[in-house]
C-alpha cells in the first residue's frame, strides 16, 4: 500500500473496525492512483470525498463510544490510556522491556537496510532510538487528538507536528543527505517486507521461493517505477478497463515491471508474479466499484 503512509513507520498499521479497514484501503488507493485522464480525475475526486466522509464518521463513532464509556464509568475516576502508558513508561523495568520489544520490531523491518548506511555504531543506535520515538510520537499524538475530540484535519496537524520534531532531530544528528538515505532505507525495507509477505508467500507455496537477492531486485524495480508513476507499491495503477491487456491481464505499467522482472526471476516464478500483479488490478477495480456503489446509496 501506500509508501508515504508506511514511511510514518512501516511496522505500524491502522487496523481495527470495518470503518478503519475501509479508511486504510481508501488511503492506499488515493495515494497510489495514477491520474491520466478526465474520468480518472473524477474518480479520484469522488474517492477523496468518500474518504473524508468515512474518516469523519469514524471520528464521530469514536467520540460516541467514549461518551458512552464515560457515562457508564462516571462513578469511578477515568484513567486515560495516555496517562496509564505514561505511568508505565516511568517504570525503569517496563521502559527497558518496551524499548527492547520496539527495537526488535524496528530491526525486523529496517535493520538490514539501516546497516548499509555505514553509520558509526553510536549514530546508528541513536537513529534507531529516534525512529522508535517517531513511532511513539505518532501513537501518542493520535490518541491525544482522539481524546480531545479533534477533527480529522486537526488530528493530521498534531501528528505532522510530532513527526516533524523527531525528523529534525534525525537531520541534526546525521545531516540532510543521510536523513534522505534513512527515508529511502525505510521505503526499501517496507517494500521488501510486503514482497516477502505477499507474492513471496505465493512463490514459496509454489515451490519456487524468492532468494534474498531476488527480493532486493524486485524492490528496486517497484520503487523505481513508483518514482516515475507516483504509484506506491503498485497496488493500484489503472481503473480504465481499456488499458488492461486482454491476454496478460496487466496495465502497461505492470507489464513494464513484469518485463524487468524476467532479468531476476526464474521462468517458473514469472507467471506467479504476473498473477499477483493482475490481482492488484482487480483489487483496485473492486475498490472503485465498492466506493461508487456506496456513494450511490
Amino acid at each position: 500500500m501506500v509508501i508515504a503512509t508506511l514511511i510514518a513507520c512501516g511496522y505500524l498499521s491502522f487496523h481495527g473496525s470495518e470503518q478503519e479497514k475501509e479508511i486504510t484501503e481508501l488511503h492506499t488507493k488515493i495515494g497510489a492512483m495514477t491520474v491520466s485522464d478526465h474520468d480518472q480525475q473524477n474518480q479520484l475526486t469522488e474517492l477523496k470525498d468518500h474518504l473524508a466522509k468515512a474518516e469523519e464518521a469514524l471520528l464521530e463513532a469514536q467520540k460516541d463510544s467514549r461518551r458512552k464509556a464515560d457515562a457508564a464509568n462516571s462513578t469511578r475516576p477515568r484513567v486515560s490510556r495516555n496517562a496509564s502508558d505514561s505511568k508505565l513508561r516511568n517504570d525503569p523495568g517496563y521502559a527497558a522491556f518496551l524499548h527492547r520489544q520496539e527495537l526488535r520490531d524496528l530491526n525486523r523491518v529496517y535493520g538490514e537496510e539501516l546497516a548499509k548506511l555505514n553509520l558509526s555504531p553510536d549514530k546508528l543506535a541513536k537513529v534507531k532510538d529516534l525512529l522508535i520515538a517517531r513511532s511513539d510520537a505518532i501513537k501518542d499524538a493520535r490518541e491525544t487528538a482522539q481524546d480531545s475530540g479533534l477533527d480529522r484535519a486537526s488530528m493530521k496537524s498534531v501528528i505532522t507536528k510530532a513527526t516533524n520534531d523527531v525528523d529534525d532531530e534525525i537531520k541534526n544528528l546525521v545531516g540532510p543527505d543521510t536523513f534522505a538515505q534513512v527515508q529511502a532505507t525505510q521505503k526499501t525495507s517496507e517494500t521488501k517486507m510486503i514482497i516477502q509477505s505477499e507474492v513471496g508467500v505465493d512463490m514459496t507455496s509454489a515451490g519456487t521461493p524468492l532468494s534474498s537477492d531476488q527480493v532486493s531486485a524486485l524492490a528496486k524495480i517497484l520503487i523505481a517505477s513508483q518514482n516515475v508513476a507516483n504509484d506506491p507499491l503498485h497496488r493500484t495503477m489503472a481503473v480504465d478497463q481499456g488499458s488492461i491487456d486482454s491476454q496478460t491481464g496487466l496495465t502497461p505499467q505492470y507489464q513494464v515491471m513484469l518485463n524487468q522482472a524476467t532479468n531476476v526471476l526464474s521462468p517458473a516464478q514469472i507467471p506467479i508474479l504476473q498473477q499477483y500483479f493482475s490481482d492488484q488490478i482487480k483489487q483496485q477495480q473492486y475498490l472503485v466499484r465498492r466506493t461508487t456503489s456506496t456513494q450511490a446509496r
